[in-house]
């Protein structure tokens, strides 16, 4: 009797708490309950903390009538990995950026520069691209524009591309990610012998292609 008095004191209703700022009247819908309805969004420190059919008390409340309640976007292609880009994405409903096709390097430092003071939840590839590029010292920005576009590079900085891009996944690269079609046809032949690793060096990773028009994990 006395535990069920207890739980019966800790199962407040809803209806009965405050919360910081409720969404009233919104349009929830949720891709993993299938739930597409109206609803009305507790939030408290910053969290959802209920959602209700019935209307709920808060210190703001806010009629979003006609607008959409959802979970955060995730963008698998965003460049624009600066606090502006993140700002405008959050207006978009992005919380999560991530930088999957042309990867960075190197990650650590990357991850580090986003550690704090930044909107959005953001990730990173491994990427060949921006290794090669720091390889055979590329004057170019995101992509290659001389040397990484077109030299072959010597089978020592061939061990080097490889090594920066295992390295990036033991830091935290979500994957290895190779874009061939930014390289001239003698460097697409070369970096593709990169693929014949040995036991010993092998990736504890998928690897994506980009093969120009579409991409291919392997």
């Amino acid at each position: 009797m006395k535990l069920t008095m207890a739980l019966l004191t800790l199962a407040t209703p809803l209806l009965a708490q405050t919360y910081d700022i409720v969404l009233a009247n919104g349009r929830a819908m949720d891709p993993e309950s299938n739930l597409d309805a109206v609803r009305h969004v507790g939030i408290r420190g910053g969290r959802i903390a209920a959602v209700s059919a019935s209307p709920l008390e808060g210190r703001t409340v806010v009629d979003i009538k006609g607008q959409v309640i959802t979970a955060g976007f995730i963008d698998l292609h965003s460049h624009g990995q600066t606090p502006e880009n993140y700002a405008y994405k959050a207006r978009d409903g992005v919380t999560t950026a991530l930088e999957m096709e042309a990867g960075v390097s190197p990650v650590t430092q990357w991850y580090a520069a986003r550690e704090a003071g930044h909107s959005l939840i953001s990730a990173a590839t491994s990427g060949h691209i921006p290794a090669r590029m720091a390889v055979l010292h590329d004057s170019g920005g995101l992509l290659p524009r001389d040397a990484a576009a077109s030299s072959v590079g010597t089978p020592d900085e061939q061990k080097q591309i490889v090594e920066l891009v295992r390295q990036g996944l033991d830091e935290g690269g979500l994957e290895s990610v190779w874009a061939l079609p930014m390289f001239r046809k003698r460097a697409v032949k070369k970096s593709l012998k990169c693929f014949a690793w040995q036991p010993n060096v092998a990736f504890r990773s998928t690897c994506t292609c980009a093969t120009g028009g579409q991409s291919s994990r392997v």
